[in-house]
């Protein structure tokens, strides 16, 4: 999906590379991996506790500010993200599936980006849990085991998806064209006033949940700011989502899943 939606882009390349690639890389290409881009200029360091940045401070001093800038590390250039010319469809069958599902995924937006509020709450309430518009038609409807939608941000634009997997006696091809008339119907009628308020307080309450947990308040600084969003913006985000309107999600979600190319991925169970 990905060498799909990013062609002639770093997201088109697996994290962890092609495997004909990597059974030949030596020690010597890894070393000099490590020294083209691993230095403290590009590190951040996210310490979660019972503490203060008056104790802190003295602490990462003495173990890392000894380590020595290096002054000389690559700096990446990001290629632009361009859509793609054509609707693309992917179908691809493995021994280890058991069931199907099939996905649409279109281009989305990057970290920080002005729609970003927008489509979370959009896809919350087209996709986002057992009070959602595709979980109301399709799962409780008997039509899927399983249907949501998402936007996954990364720090060039990442994608939208609406995703389902079909119960017994379902068809992927009926999955998909029950998917997309619940998702086309809310693009052209937006959110309920109800809908709206119930998506936005579950975000935010998701996210001041998260912060419970030491770990995942980590987690979620350390992810905002590896995209290079600042401290404000990250403290700013339960209030940009309380703002967002239906207007906004309408105007968004049209702009990014209305008329534009996307890829089709089906995942099915190997042909016996």
């Amino acid at each position: 999906v990905f060498a799909a939606m990013y062609p002639g882009h770093p997201y088109s390349v697996p994290v962890i590379g092609r495997m004909d690639e990597v059974a030949k890389l030596t020690r010597a290409d890894a070393v000099d991996w490590y020294k083209r881009w691993y230095g403290p200029e590009n590190s951040i360091l996210i310490v979660a506790g019972d503490t203060t940045a008056a104790d802190l401070r003295p602490l990462v001093e003495r173990i890392y500010g000894r380590i020595p800038r290096r002054g000389d590390l690559t700096v990446r250039r990001w290629p632009e993200v361009r859509p793609i010319a054509k609707p693309v469809e992917l179908v691809h069958s493995d021994a280890k599936v058991r069931q199907p599902d099939w996905t649409r995924y279109w281009l989305g937006v990057a970290s920080g980006d002005p729609d970003s509020e927008a489509l979370q709450v959009g896809v919350e309430i087209l996709g986002g849990g057992r009070t959602s518009r595709l979980y109301y038609e399709l799962i409780e409807k008997g039509v899927a085991v399983n249907a949501y939608a998402y936007s996954m941000e990364t720090e060039a634009p990442g994608m939208i998806g609406v995703s389902g997997s079909p119960m017994q006696g379902v068809t992927i091809a009926q999955l998909e064209k029950a998917i997309l008339e619940v998702t086309e119907k809310f693009l052209k009628e937006g959110p309920t006033q109800q809908e709206l308020d119930r998506a936005k307080r579950m975000i935010v309450a998701s996210e001041v949940f998260a912060r419970d947990n030491q770990m995942g308040m980590a987690d979620w600084y350390g992810s905002m700011l590896i995209n290079g969003e600042s401290l404000d913006y990250i403290e700013g985000w339960d209030e940009r989502v309380k703002a967002v309107t239906a207007a906004q999600v309408v105007a968004a979600m049209n702009k990014y899943m209305s008329g534009k190319q996307y890829v089709d991925a089906t995942l099915l169970p190997e042909a016996k």
